[in-house]
C-alpha cells in the first residue's frame, strides 16, 4: 500500500524543490552572465556548473516522506538564495 502523504508533507517538499530550483536559476543567471563577457572566465564557469549539476542531482533525491533531508536542504538552499537576494 502506497503511504499517502499530508498536506505539511506536500507543502514542506514542494517548497524544498522550489528553493532549490529557485538557487539552480541564480546559478544558471551567473553562468549566462559569464559567457557574455568579452573574456569570459572559464574556471568560474566550470565552478558554476558544477555546483548547478550537483544541486540537480541532490534535488532527485527528495521524497516527500523524507522530512529530514527535506529540512536540511530548505535550510541550505533556503539561506543561499536569501544571501544572493540581500546583495542583488
Amino acid at each position: 500500500m502506497t503511504k499517502k502523504w499530508t498536506q505539511a508533507e506536500s507543502i514542506a517538499f514542494e517548497s524544498a524543490q522550489e528553493t532549490m530550483g529557485h538557487y539552480m536559476a541564480i546559478l544558471m543567471h551567473g553562468i549566462m552572465a559569464e559567457e557574455k563577457k568579452p573574456h569570459p572566465d572559464t574556471e568560474r564557469i566550470a565552478r558554476l556548473t558544477g555546483e548547478h549539476d550537483r544541486v540537480f542531482e541532490e534535488s532527485q533525491m527528495l521524497h516527500v516522506h523524507d522530512h529530514v533531508l527535506i529540512a536540511q536542504f530548505r535550510r541550505k538552499y533556503g539561506q543561499l538564495v536569501r544571501s544572493w537576494c540581500e546583495c542583488c
